[in-house]
């Protein structure tokens, strides 16, 4: 069987002989060039990606680059990826760039396939974790809103005790 990705071509000579055996004519060269099938699913280059964004990151922030590879011919339609992503907790919260595999913050796991674009197209999928980092964004709370302070209390001495902790939203 024939396969592009093997050998992608052939070099022949040929010639013509008469039914004696005899060479009729001086040999020609012949080149066959095997067409490529789009018979290869592309490849991710690792079975789960893994990035980190901060919260309150600004849309389009690039969080991380899916990357796949096709072994089909690099000069066809069938080793052409397209990347997209197949579903995210919270609809809407990441892009990715069809051709480049870079996934960014739209709004702020992760399933994404690439396909091939030949036809119907060949698909695989790996996962994309994404981890949000927090920022100190929350100024802390007190939890008594009042400290009574005692006539006597002199500058630098204590005056009461009072906890806190960060607000949270």
């Amino acid at each position: 069987m024939l396969d592009r990705e093997e050998t992608d071509h052939y070099r022949l000579k040929a010639f013509a002989l008469d039914l004696g055996g005899t060479t009729l004519e001086d040999p020609t060269d012949l080149e066959i060039i095997v067409v490529d099938q789009n018979d290869n699913r592309p490849l991710f280059q690792q079975d789960v990606f893994t990035g980190h964004v901060v919260e309150g990151a600004e849309p389009g922030t690039c969080v991380m680059k899916a990357e796949a590879t096709d072994a089909d011919d690099p000069e066809t339609d069938n080793a052409a990826l397209r990347y997209s992503i197949l579903e995210q907790g919270s609809a809407g919260m990441f892009s990715i760039n069809a051709t480049t595999g870079e996934i960014c913050t739209a709004r702020p796991g992760l399933d994404r396939e690439v396909a091939d674009m030949s036809g119907d197209g060949l698909a695989t999928t790996a996962a994309a974790v994404i981890y949000l980092e927090d920022i100190n964004d929350n100024p802390p709370e007190f939890t008594k809103e009042e400290v009574a302070v005692g006539h006597g209390a002199g500058a630098g001495r204590g005056a009461g005790c009072c906890r806190g902790g960060p607000r949270m939203p």
